[in-house]
């Protein structure tokens, strides 16, 4: 609770919702029991990170490796809906909580977690211009970082900076908060690493002693997982995730709405069957907050739970099997401009 309390500076309100958001998330998903799985999907395989098991700490502090060698952004996003990244990175923070509780559980000393970010192999351009694919994924996914765990992780490291100091600082100024950005340590060469971290927990590719001998890292002494190279036959296809639901194919009539900024949009769905799957398509031309909930009377239960996103490469799906009942999912402009957000979506239950 001391984390919560110092990132909202004691305000209540602000906490109670964000704890509320990230719980609902968590049990939605599945992993809100600590001995359940982080990870089940593959898009880990995308990274080039440390494994999610945290077991190396500098004194109190959980130590986490990513890389970008071998990582293309921009392809990525072809192959994944934003959403699913984001959702992933919830699950990869609360990895990080899991190791911070462990450590504290051990030593009765209050712990935290840093995260070592070699950006060699990045394409800096991709960043310059803030609509980019590349740009908007780091956006998104950093602002998880800063709305709910900013004091679990409290500081990167980044090595390898593809540009000179001033540029790398303005291109973060176009993806993270003022909080975020001070969170950041640019280092001139990897091994002053181990000006701030244990030797045993920097891997031996930047001078310190660590690697991965178990299979998982490659090679062994970056201590990470080699990305898995995107082919253009991985590219997403909007026609599976139906067919995996008895639909032939998409739907081929779309709707297209606009949200004014600060206002939502639902759909209400009526479930006349147990077992039927809600699926969903979308695209969107912005930010928008997205969630399904069930109708429980006056009272709403989360069936998916509400995230930022927007679309990029790939459209936004999902499915959820349903039981008898109303579902309503919501499309919330969270921006103050004055141009609206214009969403193309198609949603349907299947027969069953």
């Amino acid at each position: 609770m001391a984390r919560w309390w110092r990132a909202y500076d004691g305000d209540i309100k602000a906490i109670e919702r964000r704890m509320r958001e990230v719980f609902e998330h968590r049990r939605t998903f599945g992993y809100d029991r600590l001995d359940t799985k982080l990870f089940d999907t593959k898009i880990d395989f995308r990274f080039s990170i440390s494994t999610v098991w945290q077991e190396h700490y500098s004194e109190n502090v959980s130590v986490f490796i990513q890389r970008m060698s071998g990582v293309d952004l921009r392809e990525i996003t072809k192959v994944i809906p934003l959403s699913y990244v984001i959702h992933s990175y919830y699950m990869l923070l609360e990895s990080f909580t899991r190791a911070v509780l462990a450590r504290e559980a051990v030593t009765g000393n209050a712990g935290a977690a840093v995260v070592v970010l070699d950006l060699d192999g990045l394409n800096i351009t991709d960043f310059l211009n803030p609509l980019s694919a590349p740009a908007k994924l780091a956006r998104l996914t950093i602002k998880v970082w800063s709305d709910y765990f900013s004091e679990t992780l409290i500081k990167a490291y980044i090595i390898n900076s593809p540009a000179i100091l001033s540029v790398m600082w303005q291109v973060t100024k176009l993806i993270m908060d003022k909080k975020t950005q001070s969170r950041l340590t640019f280092l001139d060469k990897p091994s002053d690493l181990l000006n701030h971290l244990s030797e045993k927990v920097i891997p031996e590719c930047y001078g310190g002693a660590r690697r991965d001998d178990s299979g998982y890292a490659d090679p062994p002494e970056t201590a990470c997982r080699r990305a898995i190279r995107v082919t253009p036959q991985q590219y997403y296809d909007i026609d599976d995730l139906w067919r995996r639901h008895g639909f032939e194919r998409m739907p081929s009539e779309i709707t297209t709405i606009t949200i004014k900024g600060k206002h939502a949009f639902e759909v209400i769905k009526k479930c006349e069957h147990d077992g039927q799957s809600l699926v969903w398509h979308f695209t969107v031309n912005g930010d928008v907050e997205f969630e399904v909930v069930r109708l429980d009377g006056n009272s709403e239960t989360v069936m998916w739970p509400k995230i930022t996103l927007t679309t990029l490469k790939s459209p936004e799906q999902g499915a959820i099997v349903c039981k008898r009942g109303d579902y309503r999912l919501r499309f919330v402009n969270p921006t103050n401009t004055w141009i609206p957000l214009k969403v193309h979506y198609v949603i349907e239950l299947n027969n069953v």
